[in-house]
């Protein structure tokens, strides 16, 4: 599998993609195989070293995943593989596949049929965590100063790629 790994404290651009071996799941774990993660401000802190709970190098940052459950472990009972699930791993959400403990959190998405034909779960949970959080921040910034302000109204999915590198860029300059 493929994995964005910091291989030193340093700015996001200094992870360095690997290729690594699957993780297994132990007891009470699931593998994820990795549809979509979260970048946010403590993956910023960890990747540069200074986030209040510090990971030695190497290690695959990302605290929010959402994708597909491929593997369980022992006394996993309420998951299956095949399930979608958005989880909250501690670390290893920036890599195609990633094991969470059941513990911490992982949360199976319903079906397109149980939503009522749609199966669009995943931006509202990941955006919700934190959108409250950076919208209260944000509006300390001059308007025009930064890109971010009124990317803030739009919808996870509606975000090319120069705006998440508008936002990855805005957090990290929040570090000095």
């Amino acid at each position: 599998m493929r994995a964005l790994v910091c291989t030193q404290y340093g700015p996001p651009d200094s992870l360095v993609l690997e290729q690594q071996a699957d993780p297994e799941p132990g007891p009470g774990e699931v593998r994820v195989a990795v549809k979509a993660a979260g970048i946010n401000f403590p993956d910023i802190l960890s990747i540069a070293g200074t986030y209040q709970v510090r990971v030695a190098p190497p290690f695959v940052p990302g605290n929010e995943a959402a994708g597909v459950v491929e593997a369980i472990g022992e006394g996993v009972e309420h998951l299956r593989p095949g399930d979608r699930v958005i989880a909250t791993p501690q670390g290893g959400a920036f890599a195609d596949k990633c094991v969470v403990a059941i513990c911490v959190q992982v949360l199976r998405l319903p079906s397109a049929h149980e939503q009522g034909g749609t199966a669009d779960g995943i931006g509202p949970r990941l955006a919700g965590q934190w959108a409250p959080y950076l919208k209260h921040a944000l509006k300390f910034v001059p308007t025009g100063e930064h890109m971010v302000p009124p990317l803030m109204e739009r919808k996870l999915g509606e975000f090319s790629d120069e705006d998440l590198a508008a936002l990855l860029n805005y957090y990290a300059s929040q570090q000095n």
